[in-house]
């Protein structure tokens, strides 16, 4: 049993995180789990579940502490989420020789100045993990060796599966409460909603509420109280799973992201989901069989969309709440998540899924 270890740049317990201590947690049998991050929740997470975890303070400190863990093992995994944190190994493994299997994360948020320079890594010994197809054109686009790259999207453990709330069967027509989890920056696109409200003054009748924090709080907070007051701002409140399942609907405006943990907490939780119809969320949900979509960027489509809804059938809404845990069960199992990533680290061909019986085929 050799170490894996595992280095993330941001010590939040935000999707990526909760990714990491997913693939650690569900390959702790074979492999020796090690977590290194900045200080912060996704450490005491870590703790919490007896693996092994220590923050660090600068890229000086960590290169010091991989340095122990590569001069007393002959043969490692690695992850990292920073480019500056997979040459640090790099750099390290040029004195050891170490036999080391080196992932590289890229994810769907990462900025475009990113891709091109993930491509630095080419010439490495490095396998590139993209969060989704189109996280792989963008890679291949900006000059990254397309046979160094493997898709492999994000999973919900078996254990928070469990942990999650259900909502209930929907007895009425139409959704009236809606639910947005997001960063609130620009990238995230939330001011789209308020746009579409803008277009179509009937949905004031649609209760809004907005959990998250970040740049964009306060302005977007101001205007929502200006123009409308049917969206209401909870901040970064503690829970919001057990809150999501009160609602009709998760809305998801962002068209640059992979496969949001969130929209995967969404279908676990039986609440159909609206997204844009971009990115690798847009790529994983099909309208009207198990979500809804809308054009992205596009604020007065969102609005239309938005008006179906809120006549829609309830027997269409819980056709779509089993369609959407239907796919969580097939793509995004634990079981086909963590079979990935083991098979990286063993050098077995990747497994696929056979969409129509919901089983991996090995």
């Amino acid at each position: 049993m050799f170490p894996l270890i595992y280095v993330l740049h941001n010590g939040n317990l935000y999707g990526m995180e909760q990714m990491a201590l997913a693939t650690l947690d569900g390959l702790r049998d074979e492999f020796e789990p090690y977590l290194f991050a900045p200080d912060g929740g996704v450490i005491k997470e870590a703790l919490k579940m007896g693996i092994s975890a220590q923050p660090y303070s600068s890229l000086t400190d960590l290169t010091i502490k991989l340095w122990l863990l590569v001069a007393a093992h002959r043969e490692l995994g690695f992850i990292a989420t920073d480019l500056a944190h997979s040459f640090s190994l790099i750099r390290l493994n040029f004195l050891y020789r170490r036999k080391i299997t080196h992932l590289h994360m890229v994810s769907n948020g990462a900025e475009d100045s990113t891709y091109s320079k993930t491509g630095k890594l080419n010439n490495r010994d490095v396998t590139f993990v993209a969060l989704s197809e189109s996280v792989r054109e963008k890679l291949i686009a900006q000059g990254t060796r397309h046979e160094r790259i493997r898709v492999v999207e994000n999973f919900l453990s078996e254990k928070r599966k469990t942990e999650l709330p259900r909502r209930m069967p929907f007895t009425t027509n139409g959704v009236k409460k809606i639910a947005v989890i997001s960063r609130l920056e620009p990238v995230k696109k939330v001011d789209l909603l308020l746009d579409a409200l803008d277009f179509n003054p009937e949905l004031s009748s649609l209760e809004f509420t907005i959990f998250g924090t970040g740049s964009q709080f306060e302005t977007l907070r101001q205007r929502a109280l200006k123009n409308n007051p049917n969206v209401h701002f909870a901040g970064g409140e503690q829970n919001i799973t057990e809150k999501l399942v009160k609602a009709d609907l998760l809305l998801h405006l962002c068209p640059a992201e992979s496969s949001g943990l969130t929209i995967l907490e969404a279908l676990t939780a039986d609440v159909p989901v609206l997204t844009a119809d971009n990115g690798g969320i847009g790529s994983m949900i099909s309208h009207n069989i198990n979500g809804f979509s809308f054009r992205a960027n596009d604020a007065e489509n969102l609005a239309r969309r938005l008006h179906e809804l809120t006549e829609v059938s309830f027997d269409l809404l819980n056709a779509i709440a089993k369609g959407g845990r239907h796919l969580l069960n097939i793509r995004f199992s634990a079981e086909n998540g963590v079979e990935k990533y083991r098979r990286l680290f063993t050098g077995q061909k990747a497994p696929t899924v056979d969409l129509a019986r919901g089983k991996l085929i090995l």
